[in-house]
């Protein structure tokens, strides 16, 4: 069961097998649980006629964490994380609904440009702290990843990982 392994730290992407093989790429960091906001992410997806890779994950971030989360996004390599204010993603349901407007946190690992977002709400990834106290993120993993692939139909975009 691979788990993708994000190192917000030294910007690296990584997928490997065993839950043990994950600590070592986070010295001195406290494994979390969820994000530091209440989210479950969407995926995001090249969809083309010969094949569907899943190249992120989409974040809705809630007005009142904006500014934080955005600071986050800030403070992170951008070819893997974009703070997307632009609201485009609003027609997809259940977002279509939402009063204000909406704005996403998207975690890539693709070269490939998502043409879709694929309402997932998963709930398989731990986020990793750098200590208990000031909850900065340094990192995700995502678990199950051939899980998420069988069940939404996606093949999982390795461009970028290692």
């Amino acid at each position: 069961m691979p788990h993708l392994i994000i190192n917000f730290l030294e910007s690296s992407l990584r997928v490997r097998e065993r839950e043990d093989e994950i600590k070592p790429f986070f010295r001195d960091c406290i494994i979390g649980d969820f994000a530091p906001w209440p989210s479950c992410p969407d995926l995001l997806v090249c969809d083309t006629p010969t094949e569907r890779l899943w190249v992120g994950m989409s974040y809705q971030v809630q007005l009142s964490h904006r500014e934080k989360i955005r600071t986050l996004a800030e403070s992170i390599d951008s070819r893997f994380i974009v703070y997307d204010a632009t609201s485009a993603k609003c027609s997809i349901p259940p977002y279509a609904d939402e009063s204000e407007e909406i704005h996403f946190l998207e975690i890539r690992w693709s070269t490939s440009l998502a043409n879709i977002s694929l309402f997932a709400q998963l709930a398989g990834d731990t986020w990793l702290y750098s200590s208990a106290e000031n909850r900065n993120a340094v990192g995700i993993v995502l678990h199950s990843v051939d899980e998420i692939e069988r069940e939404f139909g996606v093949t999982l975009d390795r461009s970028l990982i290692s």
